[in-house]
């Protein structure tokens, strides 16, 4: 079975992305995005563009929650403006910084234009420090988008647990299965994580090196509760 998102080009990750949050999350409302002037006033790549114009404003299942959009649940998606706790997309070294680590441990940054411009991860060294040093990824900017925004639907989930062999537990009880984004490049490469999209409701991420292979999974909604306990799975971290 294919995945959900290609990831063949720049146009079939982004596509494929944005079908995704529509099916993950339910329709897109226009308030969901960033407005065309918002947007105009940073310079940034294309995928960034589309994407805050798609999704820069969706909000979380928390009405409370203080971020701009739902994207800063691990690490934190750049506001285009300082708004909230967000940090805002900003230069550094000539690049443009537009995800945080949500220690501060490091940042991403791409180039400031560009069809898919690649991306660089600083590390050895503080966010505050004049200078970076920066390693580049493999993959393009499209790619990581991906990989960071699907990271952020499953910690953003209204249910977010982990459990060893969920995958093969789900299976098991005859849920159907649908890979969405296999080994996905992100901030760091020793584990490189896939997600499936189990019975339409449960998003999970397999990433076999890390946490003694337990899989992480999130629910959209409540409502998948009784599907866990059922399977003897938590509901939530322990």
């Amino acid at each position: 079975m294919e995945p959900l998102i290609g990831d063949s080009t720049a146009e079939a990750r982004m596509s494929g992305l944005e079908r995704f949050l529509e099916r993950y999350l339910g329709p897109r409302r226009p308030e969901f995005g960033a407005s065309a002037d918002e947007v105009r006033s940073v310079e940034m790549p294309d995928p960034l563009q589309r994407f805050f114009g798609f999704a820069g404003r969706w909000p979380g299942h928390n009405p409370q929650t203080p971020f701009v959009n739902r994207f800063c649940m691990q690490d934190m998606l750049c506001a285009i403006a300082r708004k909230q706790r967000a940090p805002a997309l900003q230069h550094l070294d000539g690049r443009l910084v537009f995800v945080w680590e949500n220690q501060g441990v490091w940042v991403a940054a791409t180039e400031c234009a560009g069809d898919d411009p690649p991306v660089w991860i600083s590390e050895e060294c503080s966010h505050r420090e004049t200078q970076q040093v920066w390693r580049r990824l493999e993959n393009p900017l499209s790619h990581f988008l991906v990989s960071f925004v699907l990271q952020e639907l499953m910690f953003g989930s209204e249910l977010v647990a982990l459990a060893l062999g969920a995958l093969e537990k789900f299976e098991g009880a005859g849920l159907r299965v649908e890979p969405v984004w296999i080994r996905g490049e992100y901030a760091s490469d020793i584990d490189r994580p896939s997600y499936f999209l189990v019975g339409g409701r449960f998003l999970v991420r397999r990433a076999p090196d890390e946490a003694d292979g337990e899989d992480w999974y999130g629910c959209k909604d409540g409502a998948g509760a009784s599907v866990l306990t059922s399977l003897g799975l938590p509901t939530h971290v322990r």
